[in-house]
């Protein structure tokens, strides 16, 4: 099995890291119209890497409609340090950087469809209102077990069928990644 690619044996879930999350269940960002401008925590799943992708967010102004793109935030920062890049199979930013300020002015930046896409924010990440009850979640979730954060990530419950399904997933992406290499 490649490194990347890895999962634990499956184990009894751990009952503080639910608590946690049912805590900042309700922070949790579930509809577009609820996305406005504020800091935020975004929370990705990446099978292939070593953790969990967990960015630090602040949206300014307001979302818009950009045609054929969807709606985004066309000025929205990382705050987190360390980022340079997001590159995903959902890409957070149309650049593919987190730091958009070589490219100039707020206009030059909304004409080119840069910022962070409502859509991505919602369905494939999870995208919770910044306070001090996310953050302490957010750090036992980094300690996690993978098919936790997995099930968590995705709302999924915590069965022995759900973790077949999740080894599955993750040969199946080790299988695709090698071929591709």
């Amino acid at each position: 099995m490649n490194e990347r690619y890895k999962y634990e044996e499956f184990t009894h879930q751990d009952i503080d890291l639910l608590m946690a999350y049912n805590k900042v269940k309700r922070f949790k960002i579930t509809k577009e119209k609820d996305l406005k401008a504020g800091l935020y925590v975004n929370v990705r799943e990446t099978l292939s890497l070593d953790n969990i992708l967990v960015d630090t967010l602040w949206l300014d102004g307001k979302s818009s409609m950009k045609r054929g793109t969807g709606m985004r935030f066309s000025n929205a920062r990382s705050t987190s340090s360390g980022r340079g890049s997001y590159h995903n199979t959902h890409r957070l930013f149309s650049f593919g950087s987190t730091d958009v300020s070589h490219i100039g002015r707020k206009k030059r930046v909304k004409r080119m469809g840069g910022g962070a896409y409502v859509g991505t924010l919602i369905k494939y990440n999870i995208c919770i209102r910044y306070n001090s009850a996310v953050v302490e979640f957010v750090k036992m979730l980094e300690k996690a077990p993978r098919f936790q954060q997995h099930c968590i990530i995705n709302e999924l419950p915590y069965t022995l069928e759900t973790y077949d399904d999740y080894v599955q997933e993750v040969l199946f992406r080790e299988l695709i990644d090698s071929y591709h290499s």
